[in-house]
């Protein structure tokens, strides 16, 4: 109870304290010097604001070095404040403790020398020492704090401090306090007397510490820090100053857990260590009197707590120390080892110490003390990093009541500085290689990946022509966190073009009579042939057509490090889908499978690492690893990371409409393709009678419904296909009418003013139509510059102001991020047609004349304009019942529905109970049998509900039927509309044209929130959409959370699908052997060439050219004769070559990307510029 009260009065009297410290400020200005390096402002501030709020009473300077780069070097406040003079560059002080952190850097140079060694008996170099249990004490006890002389009996007078062999002769009479080497307590002044004997027996010179450190270390290397200061140089050093009580109590009032340190050492007994080490040199007081202010102790060569200088020097002792200037690596990897963690019982607290330094809690999670340094009475602070070549310092002259994470200036600054680092987005960018005359623009475009941030972390890129190495570039870092640079022997996982490697391995046994790609599986591997499998031949395999994409056994850890139970499990399985029939992307069988047909077809039995090993990158000296050795970790580098009805459309998370397999379906409802001018051109037509008759217009004006949609649960005015708006302006004379649709894509016409416009983003927004800020306003904001094309008539100008194209609008503003298309046309004239910003702003792509985008919902106006041609035409009515033309619809309660109920969304079917497949999106026929059997959701005409996909199939079957050539609704549309119109506009796009097709962009959460800023009414539209993450066929493989693949025991894996580790040099350096017939024969090679399937993969839906474990690429450039074949990979890793032209070339990164191959503009951008060269070279 009594700590208690007194715990209690200590907070009284500081919380009074608090508001008479100001008072006790002195008048003098504040004086600042220095500079830091940008990035580094925040740090500059805090060191600043320290003086401002009156923490910091005296002066003080603080150093920070990054990768031997000094980056902050500032100074401010007083030297002598009493005096008014200020702290200047120059300006030194005691830096107390952290003075045992250099004596313990000259330790280091010594064992480095291989003058001494760390578990050394002190005694083989000083034999008087090895008496009174002395004699098993090693150099690291001492170093640790472990030989249990925390202070002596001998009181240390001013005569010993001075003459060395007193000092000698009082530690070899000490008997330890405590056991040596069973326990730790800090050897407050005793560690630096014990050093300097070290010292000098183990120095060839027997130099004392303090000539040792000046002329090794301080006098080589321009350093200003001195262990036993010339009087000569006294005029420079701060005067300290102790704290006052008011400081002291303010501190605590800051943070309590001071108040109970203080109160612990205040109350400890007399006869504590703590309090016997401190009265053991009498003339040293730090408490009442501060003595250290003496010249004459500045001039003791005392390494515990007398070493004199600024955070500049001590920074710059540790800078030379963790960027190996003068100990070499292994000393260095050994010195971060700490030795001991526990109880100090001397502090009364938890240490981490080891080779003299204090071991910290490190910046970053799951990194064990990586940073080391020593804090030092009064708030001294020296920090460093080994492994991220991190320096910091901050000394004072204004003595704190306390060190480290109880000093708040310190920890302000510290928290300043992690701040700026963040490990570290402004890290100086890092680069490596080089590349042949003729390929220096190479050089520049991967440079400006970097420079524009489009790599983030760290990528290598390599080419190799005719057999020669023309480029092999690096750059980044190989863990950025850490700051680690990416360097020549850099390696990285390059997931799937693994599988290229072992389709060279079987290639090399087709090569050498050992199997043929024909081959059954079984002939080779017996058992294999069960289960359906009989028939699959090694190319099915190859080409990922053996019908197991996946297994029904889930994938253990176990199997994968061990082949035989592998091969039983393969074994067992059966096809998923009749093997030969389909192409699906087999993303981890393919490993497993080849491994097993290469086990069985070597004569030697190999699996697939050792045989890549033994027979392709061991004699070919190329460093590729299919399985890496735990040995080879330090050099791998960190992955960073890269997020109903229709479950394989996807435009919230995975976007798959971007997937060309999507882009080609005829499917009228959501996924057409076209831009803002063949969108707005065919409504002029249409407006203007070019289409439909005036009679018909004039029927189409009018809506249908008016009332609360019980999808959208929004009021909304429909009609024969359209929405309809309320007049424009101040007049009344007008009618909107039009389409919206997700993403914030717009379609709008006048049948009266004979007015149309559209207007179509990649850049989805949150909303839709008056939801939508970017069409209401007609915002654009990236470091990319600024993109415009196109043209407005006289007269409207203004548009350009008021659409996403104006310089000072949506672009400049970030509403636009993207891309944007914007058209109008009055009376069949285009009055306005522009576009800006990117079709594929992650490829620098720009939005172009030609650029198409996927409309979204609009398309359905589009099958409305194709009804009202059909209606003008007289092959039905809108009152039609829908069975008049289609009988077999009439059952299931849908008998009454009529045509125009279909297209204002009152067919009560909004969706289907059966789920749409892909088969069916692509057979109208089975689409039909599905819409037959449905029944309505609500009675037929008795509301309106959103027909989001539903109403696209509607409208097919019922062009189908009314139209006297029964064509589909893509055919009809091109037939009838834009074909003889020349306008581009799709519903099912022409693989050919896929190359102008804008990416769409998802919506950033930024993005959204200011959306819903602007109009909280989105939220609305928000509210039920949830994320949702699929496991994979190997749960302990995660490469979108947890990156498992970063462990060390899945890198060693011999697994030959995904987990293979290198770098562009070494896989790009494999093709080029292998095109160049250093591997496999010309035969083999031309075999090569052909693929053996071109069609759509059912897993990843896009058609895709496969064969022999290999996917074939269009002709680069304007040559036909060449023939680019590779393999493309999770996060925009590629490998390509060309067997005629004989060239090989590789992209890896480890800050992965969404996209693979065409839809990751980092890899194309490399490529465009290097089929540019090739061109350029002849090739």
């Amino acid at each position: 109870m009594g700590l208690l009260r007194y715990a209690f009065i200590l907070a009284f009297i500081a919380f009074l304290s608090h508001f008479i410290i100001n008072k006790l400020h002195t008048k003098l200005p504040l004086h600042f010097g220095g500079h830091v390096e940008a990035g580094y402002k925040r740090v500059r501030e805090a060191f600043e604001q320290n003086f401002r709020d009156g923490w910091e009473p005296e002066g003080a300077s603080l150093a920070v070095f990054v990768k031997g780069r000094k980056v902050v070097d500032l100074w401010g406040g007083y030297a002598d404040k009493q005096a008014a003079r200020i702290w200047k560059e120059d300006t030194v002080t005691v830096t107390f403790s952290t003075t045992k952190a250099v004596a313990a850097v000259c330790i280091a140079m010594l064992a480095d020398r291989g003058r001494l060694k760390y578990d050394d008996l002190v005694s083989k170099y000083w034999p008087g020492f090895a008496k009174n249990g002395k004699a098993n004490v090693t150099i690291e006890w001492v170093m640790s704090h472990m030989a249990g002389l925390p202070y002596l009996d001998t009181t240390i007078t001013k005569e010993m401090i001075t003459d060395h062999n007193l000092m000698r002769k009082a530690l070899e009479k000490e008997a330890p306090k405590r056991p040596p080497g069973r326990h730790t307590g800090y050897h407050t002044f005793t560690y630096g007397w014990l050093v300097d004997q070290i010292v000098r027996h183990t120095d060839e010179k027997h130099r004392g510490i303090g000539q040792f450190f000046r002329e090794e270390v301080a006098k080589p290397n321009g350093v200003d820090f001195h262990i036993g200061l010339d009087h000569s140089e006294e005029y420079r050093v701060a005067r300290v100053v102790l704290p006052t009580v008011a400081g002291g109590l303010a501190e605590v009032l800051h943070d309590f857990k001071l108040g109970l340190a203080l109160l612990k050492f205040f109350f400890a007994p007399e006869e504590s260590p703590l309090k016997k080490s401190l009265r053991n040199s009498p003339w040293i007081d730090v408490l009442d009197k501060c003595t250290v202010n003496d010249p004459e102790q500045h001039a003791v060569e005392q390494a515990a707590a007398f070493g004199i200088g600024n955070a500049r020097s001590l920074a710059s002792i540790f800078n030379l120390l963790v960027n190996g200037h003068i100990v070499s690596e292994k000393t260095m990897a050994f010195l971060q080892k700490p030795v001991i963690n526990t109880t100090d019982y001397v502090l009364n607290e938890q240490t981490v110490k080891g080779h003299g330094f204090f071991y910290y809690p490190p910046i970053r999670e799951n990194e064990k003390h990586s940073m080391m340094g020593h804090s030092g009475l009064g708030c001294q602070q020296v920090m460093f990093d080994m492994k991220n070549k991190i320096v910091f310092a901050y000394v004072a002259n204004g003595m704190k009541a306390r060190e480290y994470v109880l000093c708040r200036n310190y920890m302000r600054l510290q928290n300043a500085l992690y701040s700026a680092l963040k490990f570290h987005s402004e890290l100086p960018l890092h680069f490596g290689g080089y590349v042949d005359d003729g390929y220096e623009r190479l050089q520049e475009v991967f440079e400006r990946n970097f420079r524009d941030g489009w790599e983030s972390v760290g990528a290598a890129f390599a080419v190799f022509v005719k057999g020669r190495k023309v480029v092999d570039l690096w750059g980044g870092y190989a863990d950025k966190q850490a700051a680690r640079p990416w360097k020549e022997d850099t390696l990285m996982i390059t997931f799937s073009p693994t599988k290229a490697f072992a389709a060279v391995c079987v290639a090399l046994l087709v090569d050498r009579g050992r199997l043929k790609y024909d081959d059954l599986v079984s002939k080779h591997w017996p058992e294999f042939a069960k289960n359906g499998k009989e028939n699959i031949t090694v190319d099915w395999v190859l080409s990922h057509m053996a019908g197991l994409p996946y297994l029904d056994t889930p994938i253990t850890k176990e199997m994968a490090t061990n082949h035989k139970l592998m091969k039983g499990v393969l074994e067992n399985e059966t096809p998923k889908v009749p093997p030969g029939r389909g192409t699906g992307y087999h993303s981890f069988t393919y490993g497993w499978l080849v491994d097993q047909i290469i086990r069985k077809a070597d004569e030697k039995h190999r699996g697939i690492s050792q045989f890549l090993k033994e027979e392709i990158t061991g004699p070919n000296g190329i460093d590729f690893h299919v399985g890496l050795h735990a040995s080879e970790k330090h050099r791998d580098s960190i992955i960073a990371k890269a997020m109903g009805n229709l479950p394989w459309v996807d435009v919230l998370d995975m976007y798959t409409l971007n997937s060309p397999a999507q882009q080609t379906l005829e499917q009228a409802t959501a996924i057409s393709i076209g831009n803002a001018r063949s969108m707005a051109s065919i409504f002029s037509l249409f407006v203007n009678g070019r289409i439909v008759s005036e009679k018909t217009l004039a029927l189409i004006e009018k809506p249908v419904v008016n009332e609360t949609d019980y999808v959208i649960n929004e009021v909304i005015a429909r009609g024969h296909g359209f929405y309809y708006y309320p007049p424009r302006g101040k007049f009344e004379d007008n009618l909107m009418i039009g389409h919206p649709s997700l993403g914030c894509q717009q379609l709008m016409f006048d049948t009266k003013k004979k007015i149309s416009f559209a207007y179509v983003t990649n850049g989805l927004k949150a909303g839709a139509y008056d939801l939508c800020p970017h069409f209401i306003f007609n915002k654009f904001h990236s470091e990319l510059p600024f993109h415009f094309g196109g043209y407005a008539d006289e007269g409207y100008e203004r548009l350009q102001e008021v659409t996403p194209f104006s310089p000072r609008r949506n672009f400049r503003d970030g509403w636009e991020s993207v891309g944007a298309a914007f058209a109008v046309f009055v009376k069949g004239r285009a009055v306005v047609d522009l576009w800006g910003g990117y079709a594929d702003k992650q490829a620098a792509q720009p939005w172009k004349e030609d650029t198409l985008m996927v409309t979204f919902s609009p398309t359905k106006a589009f099958a409305a304009v194709c009804v009202a041609l059909l209606v003008d035409r007289g092959r039905l009515k809108y009152d039609d019942l829908v069975s008049k033309h289609w009988p077999e619809f009439a059952k299931n309660g849908k008998e009454n529905i009529t045509i125009d109920w279909v297209l204002s969304h009152m067919a009560g079917l909004p969706y289907l109970d059966t789920p749409i497949t892909k088969e069916m999106a692509t057979d109208h026929k089975l689409m039909k049998g599905v819409l037959e059997n449905e029944a309505p959701k609500v009675p037929p005409g008795r509301g309106t509900g959103y027909h989001s996909f539903t109403y696209g199939w509607l409208v097919d079957q019922i062009i189908r039927k009314a139209d006297e050539k029964h064509r589909g609704i893509s055919q009809f549309l091109r037939e009838e509309i834009t074909a003889p119109n020349g306008i581009d506009f799709h519903v099912g796009l022409d693989a050919s044209e896929k190359h102008r097709v804008a990416r769409a962009t998802q919506s950033t959460i930024s993005e959204a929130i200011i959306d819903i800023w602007y109009d909280p009414g989105i939220a609305e539209l928000l509210r039920d959409f949830f994320i949702a993450k699929a496991m994979g066929n190997l749960p302990w493989v995660d490469v979108l959370d947890m990156y498992t693949l970063n462990s060390p025991a899945q890198q060693t894996l011999e697994q030959a699908t995904a987990v293979s580790i290198g770098n562009a040099r070494s896989m790009a350096s494999t093709f080029s052997l292998f095109v160049n017939g250093r591997i496999v024969g010309e035969k083999t090679l031309a075999l090569i060439e052909e693929p053996v399937v071109n069609e759509t993969d059912y897993v990843v839906n896009e058609v895709i050219a496969r064969g022999h474990g290999f996917y074939y690429y269009p002709p680069r450039g304007k040559s036909q004769d060449n023939l680019m074949i590779g393999h493309p990979s999770l996060g925009c890793q590629q490998l390509m070559f060309d067997t005629r032209k004989k060239v090989s070339f590789a992209y890896v990164t480890n800050g992965l990307k969404a996209g693979v191959y065409d839809l990751c503009r980092n890899y194309m951008r490399l490529q465009r510029a290097l089929y540019d060269v090739l061109e350029a070279q002849g090739i």
